[in-house]
């Protein structure tokens, strides 16, 4: 183990923790606050790293579930060292908004983090849609993380992406 680590916690397989968190965000298209309900499960260590991982848009916070070929013991996302995060997209639209966005996203997981004492976040890995919402992230909250992995994701939209 390096130096680095900590000790395996007994709270590896399944969430250790599912919940909801209310919060007020702007809307990043219309600039109204609105309150907004963020479904959450943690895994493995929540004294840990942070590693907050986001999925295609169809993905759930579960992440346990859709991705359990890289979350878990002894996997790349060792939940035996890390507090791993998925959260779950706004979907319903806020009264005064015309959209959600991935900055809108973004804002989410900031008041997610918030909420759960998260200052900073080791990683955020997020694939298709998530990727968008990582990059979003870094680019409103850089001084909230360490490091983005993002998969399958253009740098903008483009039809030939």
């Amino acid at each position: 183990m390096s130096a680095n680590q900590t000790e395996p916690h007994p709270c590896t397989a399944g969430p250790c923790e599912l919940g909801m968190h209310r919060a007020v965000i702007d809307g990043a298209l219309d600039g109204v606050a609105a309150e907004v309900e963020i479904g959450f499960a943690r895994y493995g260590r929540v004294d840990a790293p942070c590693i907050v991982v986001m999925g295609g848009i169809s993905a759930s916070r579960q992440v346990g579930d859709w991705w359990a070929a890289q979350v878990g013991p002894g996997k790349a996302l060792d939940t035996r060292y890390y507090c791993v995060l998925g959260f779950d997209y706004l979907s319903a639209l806020p009264v005064g908004w015309s959209g959600i966005s991935p900055h809108d996203q973004a804002a989410a997981l900031c008041a997610l983090l918030d909420a759960l004492k998260i200052e900073r976040a080791h990683a955020l890995v997020g694939a298709s849609y998530g990727g968008a919402v990582a990059l979003a992230f870094a680019e409103r909250y850089r001084d909230r993380l360490d490091s983005a992995l993002v998969l399958s994701m253009a740098a903008r939209p483009s039809p030939m992406a």
